[in-house]
């Protein structure tokens, strides 16, 4: 126990400190009250205080009134001692907000136990204060849960009426695609016949690219089909296509969905342990969740020269598990926690949803699987996991 004593009387005072000192404890000895208010501003104060009530300078008693009247991070336990023994000597000792009192001379076995009972109490008081921290934190743990699933919740509706409503101007424009294809082959033999298409320059142009801007126009219907069946799949709180599918062939297709976004200035590079297994959920999803984590790394090195992203995927206790990471300026401390909150962007204001990790994070939870943000010197690194699809439970 550390133990302030606070004594004028050279004699007393070094009995005290020899006596506590044999006992196991640390002790601080002071002369005077003006020395023990100056020890209890250290920052590990003591935690017990035995006062002399007549010093002189600042009296005992008004020591134990300024440790009341400020806020420790802890409780400090005060014993007085004194000659003054009438009952309303006493009382003022404890009004002024002592725990115990002593009548001098003192009966040092008598001190031992008041000390004994003093530190019972404070321990007391330690897995008090420990129990509400704890409490307190369960608390904040449960209100961060219960707002998340709030949030999530009206996500999933929004997310069912953006889809609903995206679906049906890409069935309009899918089937006109479909029709100009098709009718695309009679236009241009119609054209050779009636002029010479070689001859005008823009003729020939156009005869040669217009298929590529179909199969373009084609493309990008199909990935809003995708995107739209991803929002269903997230309203709906589930995967619908779960079956066994190779990581590596997600990673690749993923990378080919961003190469827009990765082929000026980012190299990505790409570890994958040899003759990995194949995991088991909905594909689609996962390339979801791996274009996201590829885009926020190629947003975050935007403004570099040259950015590197590394992608490594290997077997760990019946999963596979992935890790996207960066070398851009990565995340501060502060913030980490909240990457995963829906609408929580680092981004500029327009320039994202904050919806993407928090959706990501929904898709690997529903695939039994974690995703998680690592501690990093450089960058950032994001690592999910998926189970091979030879420990998947009957596939579900």
């Amino acid at each position: 126990m550390h133990i302030l004593i606070a004594e004028d009387d050279a004699t007393s005072r070094i009995l005290l400190t020899d006596m506590l000192e044999g006992a196991g404890h640390v002790v601080v000895a002071t002369t005077n009250g003006e020395e023990a208010w100056r020890a209890m501003q250290e920052e590990d104060a003591p935690r017990l205080v035995l006062l002399d009530w007549m010093m002189p300078g600042l009296a005992g008693v008004d020591v134990c009134r300024r440790i009341r009247g400020h806020a420790f991070d802890r409780y400090v336990y005060v014993i007085m001692q004194t000659a003054r023994g009438q009952e309303h000597d006493i009382a003022e000792g404890y009004d002024a907000g002592a725990d115990d009192y002593l009548i001098k001379p003192l009966n040092y076995k008598e001190l031992v136990f008041r000390i004994r009972a003093a530190e019972r109490i404070l321990d007391y008081d330690e897995q008090l204060a420990r129990y509400a921290g704890a409490m307190q934190s369960l608390a904040e743990e449960q209100a961060r849960q219960l707002v998340h699933a709030d949030r999530m919740a009206t996500l999933g509706v929004l997310s069912a009426g953006v889809a609903h409503e995206i679906n049906n101007p890409t069935a309009f424009i899918a089937g006109n695609i479909q029709t100009m294809r098709r009718v695309w082959d009679v236009v241009v033999a119609a054209l050779r016949d009636s002029v010479q298409v070689e001859a005008n320059p823009k003729l020939s142009f156009a005869v040669e690219e217009f298929p590529k801007m179909i199969a373009g126009i084609r493309n990008g219907v199909d990935r809003i089909t995708r995107i739209v069946d991803g929002l269903k799949c997230f309203a709906a709180r589930g995967g619908r296509n779960k079956e066994p599918f190779s990581i590596q062939d997600a990673i690749t297709e993923a990378l080919e969905l961003c190469r827009n976004r990765l082929k000026y200035s980012i190299e990505v590079n790409i570890s994958l342990e040899e003759s990995l297994a194949p995991v088991y959920g909905d594909k689609q999803q996962v390339e979801q969740v791996l274009v996201n984590l590829l885009v926020n790394a190629a947003d975050a090195m935007k403004e570099m020269e040259h950015g590197q992203i590394y992608i490594d995927a290997e077997r760990f206790d019946g999963m596979i598990q992935i890790t996207v990471r960066d070398t851009g300026p990565g995340l501060p401390p502060d913030i980490a926690d909240k990457v995963f909150n829906p609408f929580f962007s680092t981004k500029k204001v327009g320039e994202g949803t904050g919806l993407g990790l928090s959706i990501s994070k929904g898709i690997i939870e529903e695939h039994n699987g974690t995703l998680m943000l690592l501690k990093t010197v450089e960058g950032a690194a994001f690592q999910f996991t998926l189970p091979c699809a030879e420990e998947a439970p009957a596939h579900e």
